[in-house]
């Protein structure tokens, strides 16, 4: 509970220092794969206590200050993992799938202050499966046959964003 009300008391600080110069603060915490795929853990992996660190922070807010901007987006990867995988099967991220469903969800959360941000749909990208390689999970236990097909989405609409990049010292 302590480290709990420490975590609660530092976003809320950032939130205030966010909105104090006009912006938008939404906690945005990307699922462990494990919340979203749990009947692919091995029944001898025990685990421990009967909730995880985001639904010990979700209930922190909830109990005490219901109105805190954090996004929950569990129940949009679940849903979405019934049609599509979201996560690589040989790593721990999700696939660019599952980024597209976590981006809904981000954009319904903004547009009631960004009515200008658009929502698209699955059906506005192709599906590009691309040559398998080695994800991370393969690397780490020195398997070379554990090889994926990444998915990557192709827009079928003009992108109207800037790509750039910084050179961080």
């Amino acid at each position: 509970p302590k480290e709990l009300l420490s975590i609660q008391k530092s976003l809320e600080t950032f939130q205030e220092q966010v909105e104090s110069t006009g912006g938008v603060f939404l906690l945005v915490i990307p699922p462990d794969k494990q919340s979203i795929y749990p009947e692919h853990i091995p029944n001898i992996i025990s685990r421990i206590g009967g909730s995880s660190r985001l639904d010990q922070l979700l209930l922190q807010f909830q109990n005490t200050n219901p109105s805190f901007p954090i996004l929950d987006l569990r129940p949009a990867l679940i849903k979405a993992k019934k049609t599509y995988p979201v996560y690589y099967v040989t790593d721990t991220h999700w696939n660019p799938i599952g980024a597209f469903f976590a981006y809904r969800e981000i954009i319904k959360s903004l547009q009631p202050q960004f009515s200008s941000l658009l929502l698209h749909e699955i059906s506005d990208y192709q599906i590009v499966i691309q040559d398998p390689i080695l994800f991370n999970v393969a690397k780490i236990i020195g398997s070379t046959s554990l090889i994926e097909s990444p998915v990557m989405l192709d827009p079928d609409f003009e992108v109207k964003a800037n790509e750039f990049y910084i050179d961080l010292p």
